[in-house]
């Protein structure tokens, strides 16, 4: 069976290695999450450039890892040319990022993000987004571990899990930006799921924040 299963899994790496994915991704938080998914990247096959933005120290860590090719401390430098932009970083600080970077993406970019509540991050990434040729979705993985920071970083972390997606409009999720998104997130062993971000906080606030907080 697990032989089965390795097969399947060498199948699925070995197709996402054809498939025409981006070219350039910034990855603006080189922590637990943002280290993962750099590194699951590799895993996948991706051969396009990664470019970390974080604090110094911690780039140095996250490229000592494999999880990224570079580390700019500057937004701007680290956007540049980028066609896919995730904001792995905390809630309050993604909200933030989400209305400096229309004016600093590349026009045809896709940006989204990791935060674990998706209402007043899509809300203000919607609007930020409004109008312009870059696209934002909103983005939760449901994956994680209790100690943070790129040392926990795992290229197998998103494996088997579900990638939850919030799309502003069904223009948006048929994208083909989001559509390759899609395809990315399958070929690092993650299963997208389309939902609204209201139905989506209230599920994680049943299942992890509730529980956490007793």
């Amino acid at each position: 069976m697990d032989e089965i299963k390795n097969c399947e899994e060498q199948e699925r790496i070995r197709s996402s290695t054809a498939m025409p994915l981006f070219r350039k991704v910034a990855i603006l938080g080189t922590g637990l999450i943002g280290g993962s998914f750099g590194l699951a990247l590799r895993r996948a096959g991706f051969g396009g450039a990664i470019v970390g933005w974080d604090r110094s120290e911690i780039l140095d860590r996250a490229e000592a890892r494999g999880a990224i090719d570079s580390g700019c401390t500057g937004l701007e430098a680290a956007v540049k040319e980028a066609d896919l932009v995730l904001l792995s970083a905390p809630v309050g600080m993604i909200i933030e990022l989400s209305t400096q970077l229309p004016s600093r993406v590349s026009p045809g970019a896709l940006v989204t993000d990791t935060g674990s509540t998706k209402q007043e991050i899509c809300r203000m990434g919607f609007r930020a987004f409004a109008g312009k040729a870059a696209l934002f979705l909103g983005g939760h993985p449901m994956a994680g571990k209790a100690p943070s920071g790129i040392e926990q970083a795992d290229e197998k972390l998103f494996a088997g899990t579900v990638f939850v997606l919030v799309g502003e409009s069904e223009a948006a999720r048929s994208d083909a930006r989001a559509q390759k998104y899609v395809e990315l997130l399958r070929s690092l062993g993650a299963e997208p799921v389309w939902m609204d971000a209201e139905t989506h906080d209230w599920a994680v606030a049943m299942v992890s924040h509730l529980p956490q907080l007793v």
